[in-house]
């Protein structure tokens, strides 16, 4: 469960960087920002449990009778990309977000695999949406930070990416006390 909660914090830190320095604007007001880590959020919500839904249907219907069980991994990437994928062209506007959003469903969709082995089906598809959701608060939670600290006055030695790795080390302990850990 730990390296669980590492994965979801090690996500969002990774897709806040990249929403930070890719985004286009030079400086986006902290609404925007905000907007964009939501949206990417709730997608990663979406896409998670469609990936998990079908692929644990292939997995139990297809694969796991056939013995093929060690193909979980690819059909998780084929499922998530696929559901992603078809999120962007069927509404537009997110279209930019999908690459991210498949490569965060493949992420959760493993580790819910891995933690419900055995599972029932909705018992993954929670997993799979606590995974998701809780990458989702924690995104907004850095996203949050990372506009907070461009506007305070930090000392030079601490501003930008160690600001935002010390943030996400104290996040991780919060994670890891609600674990009781």
């Amino acid at each position: 469960m730990t390296e669980f909660l590492i994965a979801v914090v090690a996500a969002a830190l990774v897709n806040d960087w990249t929403l930070t320095r890719f985004s286009g604007d030079e400086t986006p007001d902290t609404l925007e920002r905000l907007k964009r880590a939501a949206t990417l959020g709730g997608l990663t919500v979406l896409v998670t449990l469609k990936a998990c839904g079908v692929a644990f249907v292939l997995y139990y219907g297809v694969l796991s009778p056939l013995g093929l069980g060690a193909a979980w991994i690819p059909l998780c990437f084929l499922t998530a990309f696929g559901a992603a994928w078809s999120l962007g062209r069927f509404v537009r506007k997110f279209a930019a977000y999908w690459p991210l959003t498949a490569l965060n469903a493949v992420v959760f969709g493993a580790a819910a695999h891995s933690v419900g082995t055995g599972a029932g089906f909705v018992a993954t598809l929670l997993t799979a949406f606590g995974a998701s959701a809780l990458f989702a608060v924690t995104l907004a939670a850095l996203t949050a930070i990372q506009a907070r600290m461009d506007t305070d006055a930090l000392p030079q030695s601490v501003r930008g990416v160690p600001a935002l790795l010390l943030s996400a080390a104290l996040i991780s302990m919060a994670l890891m006390a609600f674990a009781g850990l």
